[in-house]
């Protein structure tokens, strides 16, 4: 099973290699957050940012 990207990425990666990456984009009218671990062996955890939390 694959997926597709939409929209763009983009990375804020802190100086140490060995840091998680966060990435931000957007997939329709969503936009998330995925912190990443270190050299993309992996996903830590995904959100959407442009909706209300959930109680």
């Amino acid at each position: 099973m694959g997926y597709e990207a939409c929209g763009t990425l983009q990375s804020q990666r802190a100086t140490a290699s060995t840091a998680p990456a966060v990435v931000r984009g957007r997939d329709h009218s969503m936009h998330v957050e995925v912190i990443v671990e270190p050299g993309g062996k992996g996903i830590v955890t995904g959100y959407p940012t442009n909706r209300p939390r959930n109680p």
